[in-house]
């Protein structure tokens, strides 16, 4: 016979299997995407954004560092983290991919991340060039610094 915490015990199993299955699911699709640029040469494991952290015993976490962030204030924090300088679409996948987003309908994400990097240049960031590419970095450092 099956009682009411039984049940309950089972529609509670069944969400958190559900729940699991997506996070499972949103981390190959992240960890899919990376490995396009990757292979398109836009992007390399040292300046993917870390996307899944499996803590021991647990399912994995997606995480979002750039959720609710400005886009300036997660470009900081990324190329802080990235420590060199890379090209503005590069910055736009990797703060996407981290959780950062726009409603804008009219304006792509690269463009839009493109547009907050200008407008704090010589504040916040720098533009730097290698051959025809133009590369972003921090104002504070004190050359370029290009992979």
């Amino acid at each position: 016979m099956s009682g009411p915490n039984l049940d309950a015990m089972i529609a509670t199993l069944r969400a958190e299997k559900e729940q699991v299955v997506a996070q499972y699911d949103a981390a190959i699709t992240a960890l899919m995407n990376i490995r396009v640029n990757i292979r398109a040469g836009q992007m390399t494991l040292d300046s993917a954004p870390p996307e899944v952290t499996t803590a021991p015993t647990s399912a994995p976490t997606l995480v979002r560092p750039y959720a609710g962030m400005t886009v300036a204030g997660a470009a900081e924090d990324y190329l802080r983290a990235v420590n060199r300088s890379v090209k503005a679409s590069v910055i736009a996948r990797a703060l996407e991919a981290g959780g950062l987003t726009t409603t804008s309908k009219k304006a792509t994400f690269t463009a839009i991340v493109y547009n907050a990097l200008h407008l704090h240049k010589d504040k916040t960031f720098r533009r730097d060039k290698r051959g025809r590419d133009v590369l972003w970095g921090l104002a504070e450092w004190p050359e370029a610094k290009v992979a």
